[in-house]
Formats: C-alpha cells, sequence, structure tokens
C-alpha cells in the first residue's frame, strides 16, 4: 500500500503506478462523488455519508457493483473524488479499467483489483481536476485520438 499526504499532491497533480494507493487529508470533506458501476447506477455528487439501499431493496445488488455492495462506506468504480469546504477538489481516478475506489473518514483508497494500475491524483478546481483526468484517460484509451470506430464489432 502506498501513502502519500494531501500536501504532495496540491502544487500539480501526479500519476502514480501502483496496486493500491491512499490519499491523506486533515479537513474533513463536504461532498463525495460516487462514480457508479453501470450506466444506471447512481454516479453524483452526495453528502458524505452512506447512500440508503436504494427501493426495492431487492434491485440493490444490481445497481452497485455486486462485489462492494454491503460495504458500510463510500465507494465507487474507477473513480472518486471529494469536496472540501473551500471548494477544491480531491480525484482520484484509475487510468486503467477493474479498479475501485472508497472513502473512509479522512482517506481516499483505490486498490487495483487485477493488480497495479495507473492512478491520476489532482487537487483543485472541479472543472480543471475533471478535465485533466479526461485528458489523461484519452491519452490512454485512445492513444491516436481517433474515439470513432470505423465499422461495428464482431458479434
Amino acid at each position: 500500500m502506498t501513502y502519500i499526504h494531501l500536501s504532495e499532491i496540491q502544487s500539480r497533480s501526479k500519476i502514480i503506478t501502483v496496486r493500491e494507493l491512499t490519499i491523506q487529508f486533515d479537513e474533513k470533506p463536504v461532498k463525495y462523488y460516487r462514480h457508479g458501476w453501470q450506466s444506471w447506477s447512481l454516479a453524483a455528487w452526495t453528502d458524505p455519508t452512506p447512500i440508503p439501499v436504494q427501493m426495492p431493496a431487492i434491485f440493490h445488488p444490481l445497481q452497485v457493483d455486486a462485489q462492494h455492495v454491503y460495504k458500510k462506506y463510500l465507494n465507487g468504480s474507477w473513480l472518486g473524488a471529494v469536496e472540501f469546504a473551500d471548494g477544491n477538489i480531491l480525484l482520484l481516478g484509475a487510468l486503467a479499467t477493474d479498479a475501485h475506489v472508497h472513502l473512509i473518514e479522512n482517506q481516499l483508497s483505490g486498490h487495483g483489483e487485477t493488480g497495479e494500475i495507473e492512478w491520476f491524483l489532482a487537487y483543485g478546481q472541479e472543472n480543471l481536476v475533471f478535465a485533466e483526468y479526461a485528458q489523461q484517460l484519452g491519452n490512454r484509451l485512445a492513444p491516436d485520438g481517433n474515439t470513432i470506430k470505423s465499422s461495428a464489432p464482431r458479434v
């Protein structure tokens, strides 16, 4: 497990390759950005308290990553972020698939479920932090800049 304090990334973003990573901070966050596992899963800024089980409860495991459905702490797939009282955002985002992020008290942690992966860490204004993360994802997932397929995939 790699530990980083927020002060190490406040001046500029970082990319780190590890399996597990924890960012520690001193201030209690005012919001948490949870990223859904499926297109119908909740992806939103919420209070930093556990979200109630969506009703009907029988569908809850279908709306949340089944491996993490009954965790008592906030979590999400691929990325997570916290907002502090001053409006700045701390974002921890995987630059690969098969990753999970969670918030427990004053620690934002991520783990790659298949081994070491690249993680993007940034702090600052929400629009700038998320734009830089999107750019880094694009650099890895569409390195030639081409995101449009010329033909349908064979099924």
